[in-house]
């Protein structure tokens, strides 16, 4: 758990940085991703979690912020999601 909200953290970070997102999104999301480490480090000692579980657990969460609407945004935050992502939402093209 503690590698994947570190690398969901710096995602929502860069994110942030770049406006994908504005700083209620990601403070949002980033209390989302709080709640989500606590239950999950709580249930992954007791049980095997897959990382499908986890990261439909984080959409969830996420969609409640502000970015509901923006699905690529959000799939862009997960830890799965190849780096290039980042490149797309912040580019110079990103709109």
């Amino acid at each position: 758990m503690g590698t994947l909200h570190r690398e969901s953290r710096n995602r929502l970070e860069a994110l942030r940085m770049c406006d994908a997102i504005t700083d209620d999104q990601w403070l949002c999301m980033s209390r989302a991703l709080q709640a989500l480490d606590r239950d999950f480090t709580a249930h992954c000692r007791s049980d095997g979690v897959s990382y499908a579980e986890i990261a439909d657990d984080q959409r969830a969460r996420y969609r409640l912020c502000a970015v509901a609407a923006d699905r690529a945004t959000i799939e862009c935050s997960l830890l799965s999601t190849a780096p290039a992502c980042i490149a797309d939402r912040c580019g110079p093209d990103a709109g």
